[in-house]
């Protein structure tokens, strides 16, 4: 299973119960443990809030 897919599971198991800054301080976390090109990986797993 690569990363985006990883994260993109994570985040359907725990988008019901977390508040969107919550969700938002487990994206940071993700891209930071993922080093070099985390935002990135992150980002692409398309389910993560944002700002249009």
């Amino acid at each position: 299973m690569d990363n985006v897919t990883k994260i993109a599971n994570k985040y359907q198991a725990l988008s019901a119960r977390l508040d969107e800054a919550t969700l938002r301080l487990r994206a940071a976390v993700e891209a930071r443990d993922l080093s070099r090109g985390g935002v990135s990986i992150v980002q692409s797993s398309g389910d993560f809030p944002h700002d249009d």
